[in-house]
Parts: C-alpha cells; structure tokens; sequence
C-alpha cells in the first residue's frame, strides 16, 4: 500500500511540475511577443516621423529651390507614357512558319 501511495504522489508531483513548466513557458512566450510588439510599435512611429520629414522636405517650393541652387536646365518626368515611346508587339513563330531562305538554311 505505501508504494503504490509513493507512486501516486512522485507521479502528482511530477505532472505538478511539468504543469508548472509549462506556464512559465506560456508567460515566457507571451513577455516576449509583448516586447515585439512595443519594438514593431516603435519601428512605426519612427518610420511614421520619418516618412513625415521626407514629405515636408520634399514640398514643390522645397524642390523648386533646390533646382534654383543647382542650376542648368531641368525637364520634367513626364506622368504617363509618351505615345511614341510604347513598346512594338511582337509575335514569335515556330520555325515551321519561316521559310527556308528566311532561316539561312
């Protein structure tokens, strides 16, 4: 009876622990996705800041007087494609469709 008794405590006593562990791993698991978070968190703010300042010093009287400090002449990129600058289509053909002068055959 007193063995079967140990057995039955060792054995509470172990899954107790093994209990134990595994919360402490869960709370482990979740310091460590809330440190990322306040990290990702941060990386945006600063990215947010960042993408401000470049905005404010990328204003059309701010580039205007950047070009005028630079001098020489300066031609706009133009929005849309040019209609002479699009691309020819072209359609490749099997080799069965040349001819045989045309292959140098």
């Amino acid at each position: 009876m007193f063995p079967k008794l140990l057995f039955i405590i060792l054995v509470a006593g172990a899954t107790a622990g093994a209990l134990l562990v595994n919360r402490q791993h869960r709370i482990d698991t979740a310091h460590e996705i809330s440190s990322l978070h306040q990290r990702l968190q941060a990386q945006e703010q600063t990215l947010w800041r960042l993408q401000s300042d470049l905005a404010h010093r990328t204003r059309p009287e701010q580039i205007r007087k950047a070009k005028d400090s630079l001098g020489g002449s300066w031609v706009a990129i133009p929005s849309r494609p040019q209609p002479d600058s699009r691309p020819t289509v072209r359609i490749a053909l099997f080799e069965d469709e040349f001819p045989e002068e045309d292959l140098g055959g």
